[in-house]
């Protein structure tokens, strides 16, 4: 794993914790030679909040640079007594000259900590205000009368030295601070992912590619599923944690391919299979046969999924063929009857685009189906009010030319923030979140902390909460057999730390350092904890099972942070119909409407593997909330649900 070129890490000059109270004065600089921790947890926003006598949200206004002053305005006091409307500060000297021609601009937000708790520091200012873990000192030279103006001077550019402190863009700290002066805030500081030991479930004859955590058989467990060049696996979970072979009675040990997704193709109630571009349906006896909806395909098949490509409730095909870019077929609308081909009728073929690792979803909130493809320097399609669809989002640019087409793997899932989908999808070295929260296409991902922290031949990530804190985590995988997978856990306002980098024991098993070129979630053993099941190189499928519940809440001495963890309550809410279910998303809102948690039905294709029909929300404040479900289709279903604190609740959405 290759560490970032910039960041750094802040000290205390003796080696102890540096302590808010010191921040500016005794700062040393560390670059970080080896796997070094940039999240000090004594260093924190919470802890700023506490140390500070004020905190304050503001918005720059203007910025003069020949009299080197910035003019901000006062949108929220998040603590204390401040009369002042309108903030001047004005620059101390030449040593912030930097920091100042490159970080305020008009319309950005600022948080300050203003005068330190203490003798003689009640003039001190610690401010956040360019993003990127970039922090600046100042002084109080006048507090203003009640709605004038006050006057600050701007002291010091403390560069990286508090990057671990917080990392994000300004506007979410506004928003941590706010939550807490409302006593909401969660911003765990200290890692509590634990996974157990590995369980191998088996082995394919070759590279496990596509895998899937699914109720194949319909008895209310998940099942594993896997395909790969050299054949494929099936794996019964007949007992709690226990698996049989069952890949030979059903057919799948025979089926070869690189993906594998699950759906109702014919409304019977049961799951049918999608591997690579062949639909094959299931009978009553748990056998697969191929259904012979799709043409046969030329070249070889990188991923396919089932889409819901018109929002009528089937679930459509499409597939990424090398030497032939997307293809998309489109359900009839009818049991056994074949699909038809729509790639020219939908613009795929105009759109350029080659064949590549591709996430659909809906990231404009705005029901209308999308997809990022992997392709050059990537590309939306983005479907129009005419059916059709185009590239009309200028994305940021990436390169996807010096991998042949082997990364770009994703999900759609919420990680700016709870209440609306991000576009997550792996570089051949990097993780990257694109939010659509302004209205436009933002790399996000540059604010994201240790989502910096790069990994080798990086092939795809899946979204879901792994640590069960509420806030949906990234795990990436590594298509070289010997390099390791990297789980980076989402902090929340915008923040990622590497798990594994705080508590190395917290993944203990082999095959997390031995890279997977499949993987899937889901929660298996009933826990209300997802768990992991990987498919790598040489075929081993593992079973990561989650024991991030253990011990919870059984602190003698509990942190704020355990306290939040041990009254967090696990709501699982199963997604259930004959159409509609792929792509159907699932919103937890509180009892003002302010959303906790969304998720959608196979967002988290990864690299065409697949998850469950349902979602495990954790939510951190128990009480009276509604689940509301939208299938692909339109169709909606709204479900009162009473959350206990540390409880597990089961709710099973059933389409109207």
């Amino acid at each position: 794993m290759r560490l970032p070129l910039i960041p750094l890490l802040a000290l205390g000059l003796v080696g102890s914790p540096l302590s808010a109270a010191d921040a500016g004065s005794d700062l040393v600089c560390l670059l970080l030679p080896q796997m070094q921790n940039l999240v000090d947890p004594s260093l924190q926003p919470a802890d700023l909040y506490e140390r500070y006598l004020c905190v304050l949200c503001l918005e720059v206004t203007s910025v003069d640079t020949a009299s080197n002053t910035v003019e901000l305005v006062v949108r929220s006091v998040a603590k204390g007594d401040f009369a002042a409307k309108t903030v001047r500060l004005t620059l101390a000297g030449k040593g912030v000259q930097g920091a100042f021609q490159s970080l305020p601009e008009p319309g950005l937000a600022m948080v300050a900590f203003v005068g330190q708790k203490g003798r003689n520091r009640e003039g001190n200012i610690l401010f956040y205000l360019g993003g990127e873990g970039r922090w600046q000192t100042g002084s109080v030279k006048s507090a203003g009368d009640a709605g004038g103006l006050a006057a600050w001077m701007w002291d010091e550019d403390l560069a990286n030295k508090m990057y671990g402190t917080f990392n994000g863009h300004p506007a979410r700290l506004a928003e941590l601070v706010r939550d807490c002066a409302a006593g909401r805030a969660f911003f765990p500081a200290t890692v509590f992912d634990r996974f157990r030991d590995d369980q191998v479930i088996g082995r394919l004859p070759g590279p496990a590619q596509g895998v899937a955590l699914y109720d194949i058989d319909g008895d209310g467990r998940l099942d594993a599923l896997a395909v790969g060049s050299a054949g494929g696996a099936l794996y019964l979970q007949r007992e709690a944690g226990t698996y049989s072979d069952a890949g030979a009675a059903s057919g799948l040990a025979a089926l070869k391919g690189a993906s594998i997704d699950c759906a109702d193709v014919n409304g019977d109630g049961r799951a049918d299979l999608l591997v690579d571009g062949r639909v094959f349906y299931q009978d009553a006896s748990a056998h697969v046969a191929d259904a012979k909806l799709l043409p046969a395909l030329v070249g070889s098949v990188l991923m396919s999924r089932f889409v819901d490509l018109d929002s009528d409730g089937w679930p459509d095909v499409v597939v990424a063929t090398e030497g032939a870019g997307l293809r998309a077929f489109h359900h009839p609308g009818q049991a056994g009857k074949p699909f038809v081909e729509v790639t020219g009728a939908l613009g795929f073929e105009r759109s350029g685009v080659k064949a590549s690792y591709f996430v659909p979803g809906d990231w404009r909130g705005d029901t209308a189906p999308a997809m990022f493809v992997a392709s050059g320097s990537g590309v939306l399609l983005e479907r129009g009010t005419d059916g059709i669809f185009t590239a009309p989002s200028r994305l940021p640019g990436w390169d996807f030319t010096a991998s042949s087409g082997y990364t770009g793997g994703g999900a759609c899932a919420p990680l700016w923030q709870p209440d609306r989908c991000d576009l997550a999808f792996a570089t051949d070295k990097a993780v990257n979140i694109v939010s659509f929260a302004s209205g436009k296409a933002e790399d996000v991902g540059r604010y994201g902390n240790e989502t910096q922290v790069a990994m080798t031949t990086c092939v795809g990530l899946l979204a879901e909460d792994l640590n069960a804190d509420g806030n949906v985590d990234l795990y990436a995988i590594s298509r070289t057999a010997g390099e390791s997978n990297a789980l980076y856990d989402n902090r929340g306002y915008g923040s990622f730390m590497v798990g594994t980098r705080y508590r190395a024991d917290a993944i203990p098993g082999k095959a997390h350092g031995n890279g997977s070129i499949g993987a899937a979630a889901g929660d298996v053993d009933g826990d209300g904890a997802n768990d992991l099941l990987l498919g790598a190189v040489d075929g081993q499928l593992t079973l990561l099972v989650n024991n991030v519940l253990a011990g919870r809440g059984a602190s003698e001495h509990p942190s704020q942070q355990d306290r939040v963890l041990a009254k967090t309550a696990l709501l699982h809410i199963e997604v259930g119909g004959p159409r509609g279910v792929v792509g159907a998303a699932v919103t937890v809102a509180d009892a003002k409407g302010r959303v906790v948690g969304r998720r959608i039905i196979g967002g988290s294709p990864v690299t065409g593997s697949r998850g469950p029909d349902a979602a495990t929300v954790a939510v951190r404040e128990p009480g009276e909330y509604h689940v509301r479900v939208r299938w692909s289709d339109g169709a909606t279903r709204d479900l009162p649900v009473v959350l206990k604190a540390g409880a597990r609740s089961a709710l099973r959405a059933e389409r109207p």
